[in-house]
């Protein structure tokens, strides 16, 4: 049994018929899905496909490198650089 929740999202699905894959697009640091929504109708796909586009709203959390200070992330970062090792327990919401 999962102890996740749901994130909320901005879910964009084909306007003449059923959705056949879908594309999930993450936000970096500090943004939201909605900062991404309008890419949805600027991507080219080849005409077999119909995708649903799901843009997620990353959970707002304390980010180390930042002082602490509050704004949506997947993960805390403690350092910045390739060197950083992202630990699971920082990817549960």
């Amino acid at each position: 049994m999962s102890n996740l929740s749901p994130l909320p999202a901005i879910v964009i699905e084909p306007k003449t018929v059923p959705a056949n894959c879908v594309i999930i697009w993450l936000h970096g640091l500090g943004a939201s899905g909605d900062d991404f929504a309008p890419m949805a109708s600027h991507l080219t796909l080849d005409s077999h496909l119909q995708a649903r586009y799901i843009f997620p709203h990353a959970p707002i959390r304390a980010i180390s490198v930042n002082g602490g200070m509050q704004m949506p992330a997947w993960y805390d970062l403690d350092i910045v650089g390739f060197e950083r090792k992202v630990k699971l327990a920082d990817l549960q919401v």
